[in-house]
């Protein structure tokens, strides 16, 4: 229908450039009206940019080693249950006199 309204949700890639650009835009017109009153701006960098960019990547890595370390540490717990319960299953099959090789698929 031409008359509903577009509920299509936007892509994040899009709402990021939009922030983006929007901010720049304001920052220039920022520049533009209070030129003598930036002063305090002048902290801000192409040097300190990339520090807060390198910063801040390090720790999302950080971040997703230790996620990935969790992961992994807690996989090692599942697949080491298993092997027991395997271990345990197959002994008292044996024990009984039935050795069965796929006593898992029942």
């Amino acid at each position: 229908m031409p008359n509903e309204p577009n509920t299509k949700p936007k892509c994040k890639n899009c709402q990021i450039i939009r922030i983006f650009l929007l901010s720049v835009a304001f920052i220039i017109l920022l520049s533009l009206i209070q030129s003598d009153k930036l002063h305090y701006l002048k902290i801000i960098t192409p040097y300190n940019a990339a520090f807060l960019i390198i910063f801040i990547g390090l720790i999302m890595f950080c971040i997703k080693l230790i996620k990935t370390v969790a992961y992994i540490i807690d996989r090692k717990k599942l697949i080491f249950s298993l092997y027991i319960l395997f271990l345990y299953r197959k002994r008292k099959c044996q024990y009984f006199g039935k050795i069965t090789t796929n006593f898992l698929l029942r």
